[in-house]
């Protein structure tokens, strides 16, 4: 549930690719989820963001 709003919910999924994401969103388990949820939504949204690598951490920096 959203921290907002408890009739709301809030998802957060992390996809290797689009390609990934698109593939899963086929499949017929999520098709058939898909179809029974729609009469449960008023609406629904999503935001996609893509996030890029731009360095690994190994151990926190010593401070002092």
């Amino acid at each position: 549930p959203s921290l907002e709003d408890d009739q709301e919910m809030f998802v957060f999924e992390m996809w290797e690719d689009m390609k990934n994401l698109d593939d899963h969103i086929r499949m017929p388990h999520y098709v058939e989820f898909a179809h029974k949820r729609k009469p449960l939504l008023e609406w629904w949204e999503a935001q996609i963001y893509e996030a890029r690598f731009i360095q690994e951490v190994k151990k926190a920096p010593v401070v002092g």
